[in-house]
C-alpha cells in the first residue's frame, strides 16, 4: 500500500498487542479499552481522561513496556446522542 501511496496513515484498532514490531507494519496502534468511561473522581471531562491515562498505563506501559507511547491512538471525536456522560 506505502509503494502506491507513501504518505499513507496506517492505524490498527483491533486490539493489538503493544509490541514495537507492529510499527513496522502500522503507523499506530489502539491504547485498548472502551472508547469512553469514567474512572476516578472530578467531572465527567476529568474522569474520561483518567479512564484513558488508566488503560494506556495497564494496557501500554504495563502490559508492553517497550512501545512508544507516541505511537498510540487515544483517541478521536466521540459524537454520541444517547452515551452515558457526553
Amino acid at each position: 500500500m506505502r509503494a502506491a501511496k507513501p504518505d499513507l496513515f496506517i492505524n490498527l484498532t483491533t486490539g493489538t498487542y503493544p509490541s514495537p514490531a507492529w510499527l513496522r507494519y502500522a503507523d499506530t496502534i489502539w491504547r485498548d479499552g472502551q472508547d469512553h468511561d469514567f474512572a476516578g473522581v472530578g467531572t465527567s471531562r476529568e474522569r474520561w481522561i483518567t479512564y484513558r491515562d488508566q488503560q494506556v498505563y495497564e494496557n501500554i506501559v504495563i502490559g508492553g513496556p517497550l512501545f512508544p507511547l507516541n505511537s498510540l491512538m487515544l483517541h478521536g471525536i466521540i459524537y454520541a446522542q444517547h452515551a452515558v456522560g457526553l
